[in-house]
């Protein structure tokens, strides 16, 4: 926790009295004059002793100002500095806590909050600690004290065995059912259309929240996991006329996602690496409707030879039951490779991932891959954090269904997102982005092209 105390150098606590049971309270000797100061002056003094280290001297001063006005923030925070400079959580913790309430500006409440959530991670309660420093966040008074917030956030969520994380985004789309572009479909020369298999422009709502907890062990860690995601979506005018009586809950999916990872750091002769079997179990509901189950094993394995630059390799195999259509349950083989680091004068990231389906439906035993490039310049631009992303997929169909040859599809997607981190509240701001994917087929079935422009709440920590 020493980052944190040296970034809020603020506190530290003591028992009530502590000043009085070391030091008796000094009395003017005969024939001196006794100079009283005012409050204000008496501040300044306490400011100073705080600043060179003199506990004993400023915990008299605030307990002096305590005796006058009960609820003098600077008090209450300069016995909350001295606590925290004591090693007492607690009190540093209840000092911040009544400074926070007893503050009548914005600059006293972001004080009592780095002291409360300080006074919370000296006593093990992270998950406080954190919410106090997202507090205090949006309080800082000006960017250098938001960075020291941030940089403290870091500190004790490294420290914390559990991790939470959560994200919510509204974005509207032209395809909200991931229509084809035509419903137009050629079966030997046969044409046949499908008047409700057309796009359907909407808005997606769609919310995910993870839970972590991590075991340690002598020279390992066990990672326990859970998650859950859903989507839904709202149509518009344009969609219920073209197909009357849809609904967007039609479309919605949700999902519920179990893991467990043991990962074991390796030191090697160059850098540092990390391998980490793992088992995910996850069921999804398609509307209202079970649709599968599937369960993983497989493991990671990341490298960073100096710190900066990060190697990824992936290999899994899982089998996926389908409840609505039997025969297309399938097992799986992934495999992924990718490796992020910086560029130029900002940090990249290159992956490419592939999958085989192996299924007795023809239409879902297929191979597959994906290319994925990412940039994000280290500098803002116009005030703004922008991130590029483009991405390529191929997918090949192991039999023919649809025509003479198997079916063999080719996408392309880019997305531009941007985080606007003035409109931050609580650590949290939001990231506007728009995409674009396009993908073509030898089957006009599965042609798709879908436009999103949408905002997403991220913690910026």
């Amino acid at each position: 926790m020493k980052p944190l105390l040296r970034a809020l150098a603020l506190t530290a606590l003591t028992l009530p009295g502590f000043a009085r049971a070391e030091t008796p309270s000094p009395q003017p000797a005969a024939g001196v004059q006794q100079t009283v100061l005012t409050a204000e002056q008496l501040r300044v003094v306490m400011a100073q002793d705080l600043a060179q280290g003199r506990l004993i001297e400023a915990t008299h001063k605030a307990q002096a100002l305590l005796e006058r006005t009960p609820e003098d923030t600077q008090a209450l925070a300069a016995l909350g500095q001295v606590s925290a400079r004591l090693g007492n959580g607690p009190y540093a913790r209840g000092y911040g806590l009544n400074a926070f309430s007893a503050a009548q500006s914005q600059s006293d409440r972001y004080t009592g909050a780095r002291l409360a959530a300080l006074g919370y991670a000296m006593e093990g309660r992270g998950l406080r600690a954190q919410f106090w420093l997202r507090r205090a966040a949006s309080l800082a008074p000006s960017d250098a004290a938001r960075a020291a917030v941030a940089d403290d956030f870091r500190v004790v969520r490294a420290a914390n065995p559990w991790r939470f994380t959560a994200d919510f985004s509204v974005t509207p789309t032209n395809n909200a059912n991931n229509a084809p572009v035509s419903n137009r479909f050629d079966f030997g020369g046969l044409i046949f259309r499908d008047p409700t298999n057309r796009p359907l422009p909407g808005i997606e709502f769609h919310g995910s929240a993870s839970a972590e907890r991590r075991f340690m062990l002598e020279r390992s860690r066990i990672v326990a996991s859970a998650a859950i995601d859903g989507t839904t979506y709202a149509l518009n005018d344009t969609a219920r006329d073209r197909v009357p009586g849809v609904r967007g809950s039609d479309y919605a999916r949700s999902g519920l996602e179990l893991g467990l990872a043991w990962e074991r750091p390796l030191e090697l002769s160059k850098g540092q690496a990390i391998v980490a079997p793992r088992i995910t179990l996850r069921r999804d509901w398609s509307a209202a409707d079970l649709r599968s189950d599937q369960s993983e094993l497989g493991a990671t394995a990341f490298w960073s030879p100096d710190g900066q630059q990060a190697l990824r390799l992936d290999l899994s195999h899982a089998w996926e039951e389908r409840y609505d259509r039997p025969i297309r349950s399938a097992g799986i083989w992934r495999t992924g490779l990718g490796w992020a680091g910086p560029l130029g004068k900002g940090r990249a990231n290159v992956s490419v991932h592939g999958e085989t389906w192996q299924s007795q439906s023809a239409t879902t035993a297929h191979d597959r891959v994906r290319l994925s490039l990412g940039y994000r310049p280290d500098d803002p631009v116009l005030g703004f954090h922008p991130t590029f992303a483009l991405g390529w997929d191929w997918r090949k169909d192991a039999n023919a269904t649809y025509s003479p040859k198997p079916r063999e599809d080719f996408g392309l997607d880019a997305t531009i997102s941007v985080l606007v981190p003035q409109i931050e509240a609580y650590g949290f701001a939001p990231e506007l982005s728009v995409s674009h994917r396009d993908v073509r087929s030898n089957v006009t079935l599965f042609e798709r092209e879908q436009t999103r422009v949408g905002i997403t709440f991220r913690s910026v920590f």
